[in-house]
């Protein structure tokens, strides 16, 4: 019993120094990262809500006419658009293995008089990737359970703040955890935004067009056809 205790307690240890060796060995690589700069970015509130007009059908079984009554949809959402700093994503197998240098954004965001910050990404789920072109545009819905505020009313302020990181995410030998291995920014400038009072560009909706009208048109197009016809007959022997 002692003996097995023995081995797993000289396992454990060296598992444990061949992790410390290996974080060491990527905390020298990651000095040849370069640190990225303090990204730029805008935050705008967007509203593409609209309204859905009332329709008319005709029920398939019973031939009754239905009103399908008009409704609201509503489609609110905070939008954030960061500038790409020049960046080209590269292999390095410096340590050994293959790890992929990228660019990648933390965004963190608090009600405009609180004081605690909220990070929207982490390293277990993942952070903002940025795109392959000049901006990296990510939208986050007003909704319920939205991680930016589900319930904002006008007038409402959200901050927000942008760090750039460039470098991987991985994990050491012998434990679950996620780390990030790379260069961090400093944190942006505070960005506010302010929830308006109402929609200043509606989506126009679409005009409401009766069925009874429609049926009525369909009803006008034989009698027409009927009178040109007979006016083309009495014009002929004319």
């Amino acid at each position: 019993m002692y003996r097995l205790s023995k081995h797993h307690s000289l396992y454990f240890v060296a598992i444990l120094a061949f992790s410390v060796l290996l974080m060491i060995a990527e905390s020298t690589d990651a000095q040849t990262i370069p640190k990225p700069t303090v990204p730029q970015f805008t935050v705008k509130y967007v509203d593409r809500s609209y309204t859905v007009p009332a329709t008319t059908t005709i029920d398939p079984y019973s031939g009754q006419s239905v009103t399908n009554p008009s409704h609201y949809v509503e489609n609110r959402t905070l939008e954030i658009a960061i500038k790409n700093q020049p960046f080209t994503p590269y292999i390095d197998n410096s340590t050994g293995a293959e790890w992929k240098i990228t660019l990648m954004y933390q965004i963190r965001t608090k009600g405009h008089f609180a004081q605690n910050w909220t990070n929207l990404y982490s390293v277990d789920n993942g952070f903002l990737s940025a795109s392959n072109s000049s901006y990296t545009t990510v939208s986050y819905p007003l909704s319920e359970g939205s991680p930016v505020g589900g319930n904002l009313e006008a007038n409402d302020q959200v901050d927000f703040q942008v760090k750039a990181m460039i470098g991987y995410v991985h994990r050491t030998v012998g434990f679950m955890s996620w780390y990030f291995t790379g260069e961090s920014s400093d944190w942006s400038p505070t960005q506010t935004v302010t929830i308006p009072a109402s929609n200043s560009n509606p989506s126009p909706t679409v005009p409401e067009f009766p069925f009874g009208a429609v049926l009525s048109l369909f009803a006008l197009v034989p009698l027409i056809a009927i009178m040109v016809k007979k006016r083309l007959y009495l014009k002929a022997y004319n």
